[in-house]
């Protein structure tokens, strides 16, 4: 799943003019725009083939750039990564795909892997817009069939709906152009016929001259059912101060040292944790994502073991991994996890918190095999580095040996890894320092089915 299938690329969009060359006649000049936007909610990386030409490594919630592309009939195939070598797997295709003079065409890959759908959205070319103005639209990609409605507030500081006029979006469906001022904004969405905002953007800007697309999405994070996603010319990003709560849980992998309380901004909101456990999940508040953790001895509020300042991001789940002994002190890292299932495979997170062990060989085995008979997946060289990846779905025996050798720090642990699932994994110190009985906490992080 690590690898990027490039293709024949004639990079990115310079799509259907052909490649340019000396030797070559002179590509066509192009006579539309077009991008295209990965919503396939359980999807890995797509691949998209638009008549020989070949873009490659589209993330979730990701858009190509707006490039040039000849008019005519062309043929459009949506491929996922394999997640063994990376080559493609067809999803989908469109076999008389028109573009014609002046369109600007958004294909968007959305469905799930088993269902996929493309979409487009067709508007016109327009190089005259007013320099005060700007255009923006509306798609609605979420899943479930439900119809939201769309506030744009030109006022950045702005808490509510009231005195706005909403713009409905149905299932699948994309408004008209909204012409408003250039400057600073709000966005807000609700549910149809509902007055409860489920998303707000924060403040943005729309620039004079220019149009922007707002992609209506699944939200895989803390939060409500939909979170807002910004076209520009360039790509799709998240809004840059959208207001949504993110989520904390607290790894004790601090060996030696009894349990331990956490508290945030000095508020306790974990008591007595054990040590090889994770917590459950702490929401914070979208106004409150910068935040002071304090780990304490348990019942011992003087006996601060670690404070860190973290900034958590909006949406996101995350883990504080803590690790260390008695004889060096805790450290700390800020994990972001993983919350999206993939249809293809089973999602892995993997994490070194063990001071002990320095550099680790990570073998992920046939259930039974002899790791004499294979090789290391993955070398991990230090402390808190991670691994998170998609893995063919099936059963493995996970075996963590010290780097060079096959001795390992416990015994192999079998991880199902199916498709449509999530595991973490994290390794720590042996509970009294200098034994040989290291841990693996090993947590389903897979959403509710």
């Amino acid at each position: 799943m690590n690898r990027v299938w490039t293709g024949a690329l004639c990079l990115v969009l310079a799509l259907i003019a052909g490649c340019d060359s000396d030797d070559g006649p002179r590509a066509v000049p192009p006579i539309a725009q077009l991008r295209i936007v990965n919503l396939i909610q359980d999807a890995p990386t797509i691949l998209m083939d638009f008549s020989g030409n070949q873009v490659a490594g589209i993330g979730y919630a990701e858009s190509t750039a707006l490039a040039g592309v000849g008019s005519g009939t062309h043929l459009v195939v949506i491929a996922t990564e394999n997640v063994v070598d990376g080559t493609p797997e067809f999803l989908t295709q469109e076999t008389s795909f028109a573009v014609n003079l002046n369109q600007e065409i958004t294909i968007i890959a959305g469905g799930t892997v088993e269902s996929p759908t493309l979409t487009r959205v067709d508007e016109t070319r327009d190089t005259r817009l007013d320099p005060s103005n700007a255009e923006i639209h509306y798609y609605n990609a979420a899943s479930g069939g439900a119809g939201y409605e769309v506030y744009l507030s030109a006022d950045p500081s702005a808490t509510s709906i009231n005195g706005i006029s909403p713009v409905s979006v149905a299932a699948g469906e994309s408004s008209g152009l909204q012409v408003v001022p250039g400057g600073q904004h709000r966005l807000f969405i609700t549910a149809s016929g509902s007055g409860t905002i489920i998303y707000d953007s924060g403040a943005f800007n729309l620039t004079g001259s220019t149009r922007r697309m707002v992609m209506i999405t699944d939200n895989f994070g803390p939060g409500g059912p939909v979170r807002g996603l910004l076209l520009n010319d360039s790509g799709a990003r998240n809004f840059p101060a959208e207001q949504m709560p993110a989520s904390i849980r607290i790894a004790n992998l601090i060996a030696d040292l009894g349990n331990v309380d956490v508290s945030i901004d000095g508020t306790v909101i974990w008591s007595d944790v054990d040590y090889a456990t994770m917590s459950g999940y702490h929401e914070v508040a979208a106004d409150n994502r910068v935040i002071e953790v304090v780990v304490t001895l348990a019942n011992q509020p003087a006996e601060v073991l670690l404070t860190s300042n973290q900034t958590l991001v909006a949406g996101q789940f995350a883990t504080l991994a803590l690790a260390a002994n008695a004889a060096d002190g805790a450290e700390s890292r800020l994990i972001v996890d993983s919350s999206r299932p993939i249809a293809t495979g089973g999602r892995l997170q993997l994490v070194h918190a063990s001071p002990e062990a320095g550099v680790l060989d990570a073998y992920l085995i046939e259930v039974g095999q002899d790791p004499a008979t294979a090789a290391p997946r993955y070398t991990l060289p230090t402390l808190f580095i991670e691994v998170d990846t998609i893995l063919m779905p099936r059963d493995y025996d996970l075996l963590l040996t010290f780097a060079g050798s096959l001795t390992p720090l416990a015994p192999a642990t079998t991880l199902a890894l199916e498709a449509n699932r999530i595991h973490s994994v994290i390794v720590g110190d042996p509970a009294t320092p200098g034994g040989d009985d290291f841990v693996l906490v090993v947590q389903d992080d897979s959403p509710p089915q």
